[in-house]
This record gives structure tokens, C-alpha cells and sequence, in this order.
């Protein structure tokens, strides 16, 4: 019983473009907030800090800091780190990078969410992964070996993925039952203050359309309840089989892409999305790019012994 186990173990093989769509997800997520908000916005000074970055501590080795508190130029340096992961070169030197920037943005900036703190955990869960990417571009598709060494890689990699993996099912078991201990979302309300919330509620070309949803209780009922079904469901994605979680990442994609629309956090969904990306779908699967004609039908890794490089 564990020889199959084994063997699938050591023939894993995540370095494809799938870990490069989801790795584009989260860093175009964390650009688009450099790009369409100012220096003065993201990092406000708050009650008790009027002068940022902070650069104490841990908090002094923010990329913020180490260019001298210049928040623009830092915005700037952020901005080419995040379009070089972006278009997928040297994965395995960009990774560390990444993470630097995604930190970096947490330790420093006021004005934050909850995708900002994941895109920094799952960028540095990614490192190890990364670290044994041999190919030039994240959007190649590694033709791996059978040598000792490759098995080895798939190993070890795969354990750290698993803490992806773990990390995502947490985040969406930890939003249901916070949601659980909240009156508004237990009597089934919360979605229609949500909705009309001066902040962060719905955008106004949707007011017609959403509206009428929101006056009549049973709709607004099932859709709050339905979302807390919904994550409870996605953590349970974390045991179900590859078919059942295929399935379960077009309901997470639609949820995500509803927030999206409707409360205007285009950056957190794509976040969201480049993690579910990691969560539910299988990395050793090429993107199948809609102008391709004749996509790589493989579901498995294959593994070439005379070829130990990455196509390109």
C-alpha cells in the first residue's frame, strides 16, 4: 500500500504553468494596489504612528526601509519586483522577492486586508517549492527525469506545498466560524448591510440589479447563510478527491469573483483566486490556454530519462 503512494509522492511534479498562473494571480493582486492607490493612501499615518514605515525591529527589514522611508521609490521597486514575477523568469530568484515585497507591503502599509497578509504567508510557503525550480520562465513546463535526485526534489516539495494547502483550508474554516459567532450573520442579515455599506458596499452601477435582491428577505437570507456554507465547504476541499475539488474551485472562483464585483476588491479576489489555484487544482497540469490548439492532454507527470530540462 504505501509503494503507490511512494511512487505518485516522487513522481509529483508542480513545476508547470499552473504554478506560474497561480503565483501571476497573487502578485498582479498585490500591483494593482500600488498601481491605483497613492503612497498617502496605502501607508496613512494611524492613531498612535504619525510617521511611517516604522522601522524598528523586524519591521526595519521592509523593503520600505531599506530605501530610507522613501515610500514611492519603494512603491516603484515593489512595482518592477512584482512585474518580473509576473512575466515568470528565474522563478527560483524571484520567490524570495516576492516575498519580500508581500511582506514588506504587511509590515509597513496602514491600509491593508486579509489578502494582503495571505499573499505574504503563501508567497513564503512557496519558497522551498521554488527553490528547486530549474526552469527559466514559470510559464515553461518541466520535463523532468527519473534520476534520484528529481524524485527527491518531488519529495520535498511536495511536503512544503502541503502547507499551502493547509493554509488555504484554514483561511476559509477560520472565515466561517468567525462568521458564526457574529448576529448578522447568524440570523442572516449580514449580506444586506454589507451591501449598503457607505466603504466598501456594493458599486453603484449594480444598485439596480442587487437592490431588489436585498429587500426581499429569503434572497438576502440565502446568500448569507449560502456564503458561510460556502467556506465551510472549501475547507472541506482540503480532503475531497481530485474531481470533487476540480468541481469545488468553479464554485470558489464565481464566490470570489462575485466579491470582486460587488464590493469592489479586485486585488483581494485575485489573491483568493491564485490561492485556490494552489488549493484545489493539480499544479502537474499545464494551463490549457484557450488559443492553443492541441493542449498538453497530460494529467499525470511524465518523465523523459533523457531529458532533465525545462521546454521552453
Amino acid at each position: 500500500m504505501m509503494m503507490p503512494f511512494i511512487t505518485r509522492l516522487s513522481n509529483w511534479n508542480p513545476w508547470t504553468s499552473r504554478l506560474g498562473l497561480a503565483r501571476t494571480c497573487i502578485a498582479v493582486g498585490t500591483l494593482l494596489a500600488f498601481i491605483f492607490s497613492p503612497a498617502n493612501v496605502l501607508f496613512h499615518p494611524i492613531k498612535g504612528v504619525e510617521v511611517l514605515p516604522v522601522c524598528e525591529g523586524i519591521t526595519g527589514l521592509s523593503l520600505f526601509c531599506q530605501v530610507g522611508g522613501n515610500l514611492r521609490l519603494g512603491m516603484w521597486i515593489s512595482g518592477f519586483i512584482l512585474v518580473w514575477v509576473i512575466a515568470g523568469w528565474w522563478p527560483r530568484i524571484s520567490a524570495v522577492f516576492h516575498w519580500w515585497v508581500s511582506i514588506s507591503f504587511v509590515l509597513s502599509a496602514t491600509l491593508i486586508e486579509g489578502g494582503d497578509a495571505l499573499a505574504a504567508i503563501l508567497t513564503f510557503l512557496l519558497i522551498p517549492v521554488l527553490w528547486l525550480d530549474p526552469r527559466k520562465s514559470h510559464w515553461a513546463n518541466l520535463q523532468r527525469s527519473e534520476s534520484l535526485s528529481d524524485k527527491a526534489k518531488s519529495v520535498f516539495s511536495k511536503v512544503f506545498f502541503q502547507l499551502v494547502r493547509i493554509q488555504m483550508a484554514v483561511v476559509y474554516l477560520h472565515a466561517a466560524v468567525g462568521k458564526a459567532e457574529v448576529e448578522e450573520w447568524v440570523n442572516g442579515t449580514a449580506t444586506y448591510y454589507w451591501f449598503i455599506d457607505e466603504s466598501i458596499g456594493m458599486s453603484s452601477w449594480l444598485k439596480p440589479l442587487v437592490e431588489p435582491l436585498l429587500l426581499n428577505a429569503f434572497t438576502v437570507t440565502s446568500i448569507t447563510w449560502g456564503a458561510m456554507l460556502l467556506e465551510l465547504v472549501l475547507f472541506g476541499g482540503l480532503f475531497m478527491s481530485r474531481k470533487h475539488q476540480r468541481i469545488l474551485f468553479y464554485f470558489g472562483l464565481a464566490f470570489h469573483v462575485a466579491i470582486a464585483l460587488v464590493h469592489g476588491l479586485i486585488g483581494f479576489g485575485l489573491i483568493m483566486i491564485g490561492g485556490l489555484i494552489l488549493y484545489l487544482l493539480p499544479l502537474e497540469e499545464p494551463v490549457r490556454w484557450f488559443w492553443e490548439k492541441n493542449p498538453d492532454p497530460v494529467r499525470e507527470p511524465k518523465f523523459a530519462p533523457s531529458q532533465s530540462g525545462a521546454t521552453e
